[in-house]
């Protein structure tokens, strides 16, 4: 699902603000959105950075994947390679960010319901 301006500004105050910090960084208006059951596996790709958010849109952490390892990486995500899949528990936010040919790509990732004002 893609989602405009208002709808960002219902996310969780820190998850909207890197999303639209990326989209005036990058001057791109868009922005997928994923819902996904709990139990989820994020799996890791080289040339993204994740950002982590938990229950609250509070941040957790961000890292860069780049090279075969992780840049920056801390906590739960230290020892994970390019291609880890990574449990996200329910009720956590996960932004991604790339750039896919020169296009960014900014895809926001939510565990466990959640619903999208309009």
């Amino acid at each position: 699902m893609k989602l405009n301006k208002p709808q960002i500004r219902t996310l969780p105050k820190d998850v909207s603000l890197k999303i639209l910090s990326y989209q005036k960084q990058y001057r791109t208006r868009f922005c997928e959105y994923e819902q996904h059951e709990p139990g989820w596996e994020l799996h890791l790709a080289e040339g993204v950075t994740y950002s982590a958010f938990d229950k609250n849109g509070a941040p957790m952490q961000t890292i860069q994947m780049q090279a075969g390892h992780s840049l920056n990486a801390g906590g739960g995500w230290q020892s994970h390679q390019i291609g880890a899949r990574i449990p996200i528990p329910e009720g956590h936010w996960v932004v991604m960010f790339r750039l896919f040919c020169g296009t960014p790509i900014i895809r926001v990732h939510h565990v466990g319901p959640y619903q999208i004002r309009e």
